[in-house]
């Protein structure tokens, strides 16, 4: 079967990135730190997908599953309008601490609450019903044992939490 992007040239791929504004300079520092450190990260290509999702829904909350560095949860930031709030779940804060510097460099940090915890957890705990969110995003990075089931579950909590026009975006299959 023939992969649908073969017909694409070089030349196109140009073309198609020339259509967006040029990147914050903070996305090329995330992108090396990701690269050094190897942090899953997403492409510059979901990252605009989740940003064209939260303003095609007019999104004002979304609730994130994995921050990593928050490379994501930026795109999705600066997507929002001022009064807008991602708020992120991750237990390993040195990394979280290391995204709020990154989204204090691209002058958004007032719009993101992070959750120290795990995600299933906080889920269920009730504690963030008050996010009920327009656009609910996570993430399976692990490949560990369980992933797929907790990859079920993250989408049954994200569904549940999600308002009726929300949307769940699941990036990644678990490898089992």
């Amino acid at each position: 079967m023939r992969n649908s992007m073969s017909g694409f040239t070089l030349r196109d791929l140009e073309y198609v990135e020339s259509l967006h504004g040029r990147l914050a300079p903070v996305f090329a520092k995330m992108d090396e730190e990701g690269a050094r450190g190897d942090i899953p990260i997403v492409g510059t290509s979901v990252g605009r997908t989740l940003s064209v999702l939260v303003r095609a829904i007019g999104a004002r909350r979304v609730v994130e599953v994995g921050t990593a560095i928050g490379y994501s949860t930026l795109w999705m930031a600066l997507a929002m309008p001022h009064d807008g709030r991602v708020v992120t779940i991750d237990p390993d804060r040195s990394r979280t601490d290391r995204a709020r510097e990154f989204w204090s460099e691209a002058g958004v940090a007032d719009r993101i609450q992070v959750v120290s915890g795990k995600a299933l957890e906080e889920l269920y705990s009730g504690r963030l019903d008050e996010h009920a969110a327009e656009l609910a995003e996570h993430f399976v990075q692990s490949t560990e044992p369980g992933d797929l089931e907790k990859a079920l579950r993250y989408s049954e909590l994200a569904a549940h939490r999600a308002r009726v026009r929300g949307i769940r975006t699941p990036r990644r299959r678990p490898v089992c």
